[in-house]
């Protein structure tokens, strides 16, 4: 009887878990509904690297017009001032003009409108066409319009068909490629297009290609760059017989700024060259510069542009720039320390004099 017991109490604690575990399963996704309809509901994000789909200058908004039906219109402009009612049609190859359209482009543009557009008949296998009814055939002409604009977006030489009686103008999808990536916003009557790199408003953010870029993270590596530096000098002097000084760079008060200077003279020296402790007005010498740039990106967290330069009188005749990442924290080394100015006041003092 015990036993009995035992198992139904167990069995009964089992299905009300069970039971709780489904109920809390259901309540989420009608809170989620629930907060939806509110506008509180927020869907995860999705991580993405396209820049263009998170970048708002990547992207234009047109707007647009939605029927009943579901049919999608737009405005275009044809040529300068020709305002053209289009309806996107994914059915359609290319853009496609009305009779009515056609006439409105003439009397803008005098008898040819040949500054709008131009229209020749295409050839005899395609000049007629089949529609979906059996057995009908409309004549059309292969056109070429001086320019389309759709939104901000100008289109130039846009290959279109003007159909001869035809009522519709229709945007097909050999244009709507032209748009590049787009998407319909039906609540908001909008069409959001992130232009193709032809019609961009501003250019593709794409990566530069790299190849690995050096760390300094050591004296030691200090000691290298100045190794690497001479030589490249050397080379560039050749013959170059006249003596070489640093002088002491005042804007840049840092452990690398000191230790460089040391470092660049003991290479110069290994290589034959000879370094002014001292210049004189009588010694013709060239003068070597160098100067410390940092800067700080998320990551990595700081780099370093080093350039050094040799100067004769006005006149540059080397200068080389080498960017370097820096370890953590280490921009301190590189970097004047910032001038600390301390303000006091003196209380209790009867006059200027007293207070002495």
């Amino acid at each position: 009887m015990t036993k009995m017991v035992m198992r139904w109490l167990v069995s009964a604690l089992l299905i009300g878990a069970l039971a709780g575990c489904t109920s809390a399963g259901k309540v989420q996704p009608v809170a989620n509904q629930q907060a939806a309809v509110n506008g509180s509901y927020k869907a995860p994000q999705k991580i993405t690297f396209d820049y263009d789909e998170v970048d708002p200058h990547g992207q234009v908004s047109i707007p647009v017009e939605v029927s009943d039906n579901g049919d999608i219109h737009l405005y275009a402009i044809i040529g300068d001032s020709t305002r053209v009612r289009f309806r996107l049609d994914t059915g359609a190859t290319t853009v496609t003009l009305s009779q009515k359209t056609r006439s409105r482009l003439i009397q803008a543009d005098g008898a040819s409108a040949a500054a709008v557009y131009s229209c020749r008949p295409e050839s005899t296998a395609n000049m007629l066409f089949s529609l979906p009814e059996p057995d009908e055939t409309v004549e059309s002409k292969e056109c070429l319009l001086d320019q389309l604009q759709i939104g901000p977006i100008k289109f130039s030489k846009v290959r279109s068909r003007y159909i001869v009686g035809g009522e519709s103008d229709l945007l097909g999808m050999s244009f709507l490629a032209e748009l590049g990536e787009f998407t319909i916003d039906i609540p908001n009557s909008v069409l959001i297009a992130r232009p193709s790199d032809t019609y961009r408003l501003i250019p593709r953010a794409s990566f530069f290609p790299t190849e690995d870029q050096q760390i300094v993270a050591a004296m030691q590596h200090w000691d290298t760059l100045a190794q690497m530096e001479v030589a490249r000098i050397v080379e560039a002097l050749q013959d170059d017989l006249r003596p070489l000084w640093i002088p002491a760079n005042m804007e840049i008060v840092s452990p690398f700024a000191g230790a460089y200077a040391d470092l660049l003279t003991k290479y110069f020296i290994q290589n034959g060259k000879t370094v002014l402790a001292i210049q004189s007005e009588e010694d013709d010498a060239l003068e070597i510069h160098y100067k410390i740039l940092v800067v700080e990106h998320e990551n990595p967290d700081k780099e370093a542009l080093i350039t050094t330069s040799v100067i004769n009188g006005s006149k540059v005749v080397f200068s080389d720039s080498r960017v370097y990442y820096l370890s953590k924290n280490d921009h301190k080394n590189y970097i004047s320390a910032p001038d600390t100015e301390v303000a006091f006041k003196v209380v209790g003092c009867d006059d200027q004099d007293s207070c002495s």
